[in-house]
C-alpha cells in the first residue's frame, strides 16, 4: 500500500518516498528486530498473498501484451510511431502495480487488517530508510487511511487510473479508455445581445486599474533561523527534538555520524547549513514575518483589488492536521486584513488548503465523516465573508467556488479547480462534473452574457495543465472558453510556482481568443526567487474590456536579504517592454508562440529573442552556486527537449504539429 502512496505523491511532491541509498542509519539497533518480532505472524499472513499477486501481476502483463497487440494493428504498417503511441515501461509497472493494491484493498475485510498492514508498511519505510520516522508515521496516518477507501469503492481499471496520473507514459491507454470516461457539460448556443458601441482607445494612465496577484505563498509557521536549511525531510528549515530524528546525510555533514537534523550539521558548517531569516533557496517554504514584511510592503502602493489564488499552508503533508490548517488560513486572512483593510481581495482555494492536502471530494462521493471536507469550506465561508457578499458565500460553502460583481458590468468568478486535480484521489471515484461546479459556471456565464457583463475567471489548479488536470475535465473547460470568449476577458491562475501564460483557441478557425496567466510562488520551494505580480488592466472607460494589457513581476533576492537584513522586492520585469509591445493580448502571444513552434520545428533557426526572454523568467533562478548539479538541471531548461515541453504548455486546446 504504501508503494502506491509513494507512486501517487512522487508525480507532485517528488521528495516524498524517494530512496535515499546515501544516508545512514542512526538508531537503536535492537528496534528493528524487536518490530520484527512483533510483526512477525503478520508478515507471514502478508506472505501467504504472493501466489495471488503475481497471478494478478501475470494477469497485468498478459493485458499489457495485448493493448500493446492492438496498438500495432491500430497503426497498420506505418513505421514512424508518434510518442503518443509508445507505451512505456513506467506505465506497465503502474498498471500491475494498482492492480495488486486495488485487489489488495478490495480483499481487506475489518480495519484490523488495515491496521496491521499500515504498522508493517510504517516499520519498513522506517527500515529501508524511505524517509525520517514521523514522516513514514504521520503519512502513513494521514494518507492511508483515504487510500483505502478509495480503492475499496473505485470502479476505474487500473488503466485508466495509469491514464489520469500518469498522462505523458501512458497516452494509449487514456485513448483507448477515455471513451468510458467522457462527459460534457451542456452549453447553449452562443445568444444574440444588443450591439455595444464601437470601443474606444484607451490612455494607458487613465483608464487601467492595478490589481495584485499574490499566490502559493506556503507559510511555514515552524520556520527557525535555528533549523538546518539541508535536511533529507521534504520540508528543511525547522528545530526539532532529537526522537524525532533518526536518518542524516553523511555527505552533507562531512561524514559525520550521529547528528539530528534539523539542527547545524557542526560547528565548522553551521553558517553554511543553517537556515537563513528572511527565507532561504533550499527545501524551505516562507517564514511568516517574510509575508508579512511582504504586505507591509505592497500597502505603500496603490491597489485597485488582489487576488489570492491558495496554497496557504507549508509543504509538510505528513504533520499537518484540520486545526493547523484553519488556523493558517485565518492567520494570513487577519494579516490581508491589517495591510488592506479597505481593499477588496477575491481568494481562490488551492490543493494544499485541504486535510490531507489535495482532499476535494465531490459531493456527489459519499465519504466517510473523516474525509468529509465541509469543515473547510466552513472556515473559507468565515475568513472570506470580510469581502465576499452572502450571495457567494452561499456555493462557498457547497464547493469552494463563487461569482460576484466587482462592479456594475464586471463580475469575477472563483473556481475550485481541485475538482480537475488527478492527486484528488476522490475525482477517481466520480469525474463526471465534480460538485457540478462546470455546470454552474455555465449558468454563471449565460446569466453575465444576458446582462452585458464581463468576467474574469481566478483559480489554482490551471486547467489543462497536465498531469495536474484532468483531461476529460480541462477539455470541457476548453469548449466553454471557446463559446463564452466574447464575455471572459482574462484567467489567472497559481500553483506550478513558475511564471506561466496559456493560450486558448478557437480549434474551428485556430484564431487565439483567450489568454490566462499562472503567476510564480512567493514561497522559495524549492529554488526559487519568492514573486508576486501587479498586472495593468483596462477599465474604468465606457467600452472598457477589463483585459489585461500589461503586468510587472516582482521578486525577493533571499541572498541579499539576509545579507542586509532588510528585504526589498525589486521589478524583475515589465512585460510589454520585455517582449517590445505596446500591449499584451491573445494576437501578441500567439505570434511569439508562433516564432517558438518555428524554432522547434527547424534545428537551423536561431532561437527567437523572445524565448529566451519568456524562459529566463519562467523560473525564478537565485545564484546557482547555491545548488549541486542536480539542482541546476531542475532550474534551468538548456536541452531542446525541456524547452519544447515548455513551449508546449503554452498552446491549449490546439493540436500542434511539433508537439506530438
Amino acid at each position: 500500500m504504501f508503494y502506491l502512496i509513494c507512486l501517487i505523491l512522487a508525480l507532485s511532491h517528488p521528495g516524498i518516498c524517494m530512496v535515499r541509498p546515501a544516508t545512514v542509519l542512526v538508531m537503536d539497533r535492537a528496534k528493528p528486530i524487536e518490530d520484527a518480532a512483533t510483526h512477525t505472524k503478520d508478515i507471514i499472513d502478508h506472505v501467504t498473498s504472493v501466489k495471488e499477486m503475481r497471478r494478478h501481476i501475470d494477469d497485468g502483463v498478459n493485458d499489457f501484451v495485448n493493448l500493446v497487440q492492438k496498438v500495432k494493428e491500430k497503426d497498420g504498417d506505418n513505421e514512424t510511431e508518434s510518442k503518443d503511441d509508445d507505451v512505456s515501461m513506467r506505465c506497465m509497472a503502474c498498471v500491475m502495480l494498482i492492480k495488486y493494491e486495488v485487489w489488495k484493498s478490495k480483499n481487506i475485510t475489518d480495519m484490523n487488517t488495515v491496521s496491521k498492514i499500515t504498522r508493517l508498511v510504517e516499520s519498513g519505510c522506517v527500515y529501508f530508510k524511505l524517509e525520517t520516522p514521523r514522516v513514514c508515521r504521520g503519512g502513513l496516518h494521514v494518507f492511508g487511511r483515504e487510500v483505502v477507501e478509495v480503492l475499496t469503492k473505485v470502479h476505474l481499471s487500473a488503466e485508466d487510473i495509469c491514464a489520469i496520473t500518469l498522462p505523458y507514459f501512458c497516452s494509449n491507454f487514456h485513448h483507448l479508455t477515455h471513451s468510458a470516461r467522457s462527459w460534457s457539460v451542456k452549453i447553449p448556443p452562443k445568444i444574440e445581445v444588443r450591439p455595444s458601441q464601437e470601443r474606444q482607445e484607451y490612455n494607458r494612465m487613465q483608464d487601467t486599474i492595478k490589481i495584485l496577484h499574490i499566490s502559493d505563498v506556503h507559510i511555514d509557521i515552524e520556520y527557525s533561523v535555528e533549523g538546518n536549511a539541508e535536511c533529507d525531510e521534504p520540508v528543511c528549515c525547522r528545530v526539532t527534538k532529537q526522537n524525532d530524528y533518526s536518518i542524516i546525510n553523511p555527505l552533507r555533514t562531512g561524514g559525520k555520524v550521529g547528528l539530528v537534523r534539523g539542527q547545524a550539521a557542526s560547528h565548522n558548517r553551521q553558517d553554511v547549513t543553517r537556515a537563513m531569516k528572511w527565507g532561504d533557496y533550499r527545501n524551505c517554504d516562507l517564514p511568516i514575518w517574510t509575508f508579512e514584511n511582504l504586505l507591509q510592503q505592497l500597502s505603500k502602493q496603490p491597489v485597485d483589488y488582489i487576488i489570492f489564488t491558495g496554497d496557504i499552508p507549508a509543504h509538510d503533508l505528513w504533520a499537518q492536521t484540520r486545526d493547523k490548517q484553519l488556523d493558517l488560513i485565518f492567520n494570513v486572512t487577519s494579516l490581508l486584513l491589517k495591510y488592506f483593510p479597505e481593499t477588496r481581495i477575491f481568494p481562490a482555494v488551492g490543493n494544499h488548503d485541504s486535510f490531507p492536502s489535495n482532499n476535494f471530494p465531490p459531493k456527489e462521493v459519499k465519504v466517510e465523516p473523516e474525509f468529509e471536507v465541509g469543515w473547510l469550506y466552513d472556515g473559507l465561508v468565515k475568513a472570506w465573508a470580510n469581502w465576499l457578499p452572502e450571495d457567494a458565500l452561499q456555493t462557498v460553502r457547497n464547493g469552494g467556488y463563487y461569482t460576484t460583481l466587482v462592479q456594475p458590468g464586471f463580475r469575477i468568478v472563483s473556481l475550485n479547480t481541485n475538482f480537475c486535480y488527478t492527486d484528488n484521489w476522490w475525482i477517481w471515484l466520480d469525474s463526471k462534473d465534480p460538485a457540478g461546479m462546470l455546470t454552474w459556471f455555465v449558468q454563471v456565464l449565460t446569466s453575465a452574457e444576458e446582462n452585458g457583463e464581463l468576467v474574469h475567471v481566478i483559480g489554482h489548479v490551471p486547467p489543462g495543465r497536465e498531469p495536474d488536470c484532468l483531461r476529460t475535465w480541462s477539455e470541457n473547460y476548453y469548449r466553454i472558453i471557446e463559446r463564452f470568449h466574447d464575455v471572459i476577458t482574462a484567467q489567472f491562475f497559481g500553483h506550478t510556482h513558475y511564471d506561466e501564460v496559456q493560450v486558448f483557441y478557437n480549434r474551428a478557425t485556430r484564431k487565439p481568443i483567450s489568454v490566462s496567466y499562472s503567476v510564480p510562488s512567493v514561497t522559495p520551494y524549492s529554488g526559487m526567487k519568492p514573486a508576486y505580480r501587479f498586472y495593468d488592466i483596462e477599465g474604468f472607460h465606457p467600452h472598457t474590456d477589463w483585459s489585461v494589457v500589461n503586468h510587472q513581476t516582482y521578486v525577493l533576492d533571499l541572498l541579499e536579504a539576509n545579507k542586509t537584513n532588510e528585504p526589498l522586492w525589486k521589478l524583475e520585469y515589465d512585460a510589454c517592454e520585455s517582449y517590445n509591445a505596446t500591449r499584451l493580448n491573445a494576437d501578441l502571444w500567439d505570434s511569439l508562440l508562433g516564432d517558438w513552434l518555428q524554432y522547434l520545428a527547424n534545428d537551423s533557426i536561431a532561437m527567437p529573442e523572445s524565448l529566451l526572454t519568456y524562459g529566463k523568467y519562467y523560473v525564478k533562478e537565485p545564484p546557482s552556486k547555491l545548488y549541486s548539479k542536480e539542482m541546476s538541471k531542475i532550474a534551468k531548461c538548456r536541452e531542446r527537449e525541456c524547452i519544447k515541453n515548455t513551449v508546449c504548455d503554452v498552446g491549449k486546446n490546439l493540436k500542434l504539429l511539433v508537439c506530438s
